[in-house]
């Protein structure tokens, strides 16, 4: 996600993705943390996880 947030206000981004419903809210219990770990090739790896067909249609509409 840094690299694709490279050269803009990371946390901003993160708020925009948010509020257009590409990325989901935290839960309480992941204390406000915003990425998710999942199982990939068998390691833990933390990433972001986006709905791009949200983020597609909120770009279309602007």
């Amino acid at each position: 996600m840094r690299e694709a947030l490279k050269g803009y206000d990371f946390k901003r981004g993160l708020d925009v993705l948010e509020n257009t419903g590409a990325l989901q809210k935290p839960d309480n219990s992941d204390n406000g943390k915003r990425a998710v770990q999942r199982k990939i090739g068998g390691k833990n790896t933390k990433l972001y996880a986006i709905n791009v067909t949200l983020l597609s249609d909120s770009v279309h509409e602007s």
